[in-house]
């Protein structure tokens, strides 16, 4: 959506990507566009924090894509729970008291004191991890938990209709 409503540069997306955006403003209205063109880059709501891409550089379209540009990414915002996108990977990576940083070996976590997270839910779709699942995230700020969620859909029909509005193969098998 916010390459979509803000417009992107064929230096931030494959050739497959752009032609997906563009095709996608193509069938949107224009109120539609307008709406996603007035939405905010970051939303900061304690004890959570969000962006699509990184917090270092929202509008650039960097990815956080090691574990060292996650350790870059913790600088950025000072909230409790910090969501990215854009990888279409998803993981939880935990700093202990701002000295440690680790990948969760899980999709699950619960914040302990001293712990900060930045989470990547993953997507519903062009998975980049090889997991043909859609991916999405639950978090409960009571129990500060976080939950990456795969899930289970008909692969073969978005595909089906993926190929009738002549989206780009290569998007199509990567399903």
């Amino acid at each position: 959506s916010v390459a979509v409503g803000r417009g992107s540069s064929d230096e931030w997306n494959n050739y497959n990507a752009q032609r997906a955006i563009e095709w996608t403003r193509n069938v949107l209205k224009p109120f539609t566009v307008d709406y996603l063109n007035k939405l905010p880059l970051v939303v900061s709501e304690a004890p959570l924090f969000f962006t699509h891409a990184s917090p270092w550089s929202p509008a650039k379209w960097k990815y956080v894509s090691s574990l060292d540009d996650a350790v870059d990414a913790f600088s950025f915002f000072s909230e409790t729970i910090g969501f990215i996108g854009h990888t279409h990977w998803p993981m939880i990576v935990v700093m202990q008291d701002e000295q440690s940083f680790r990948i969760s070996e899980t999709l699950y976590h619960t914040v302990q004191p001293g712990q900060r997270l930045l989470v990547n839910e993953g997507s519903v779709g062009q998975p980049r991890d090889r997991n043909p699942l859609a991916s999405w995230c639950l978090c409960d700020t009571e129990k500060m938990t976080v939950e990456i969620v795969r899930v289970a859909y008909d692969i073969g029909k978005t595909q089906s209709a993926m190929r009738k509005l002549g989206l780009a193969e290569f998007l199509i098998n990567r399903l």
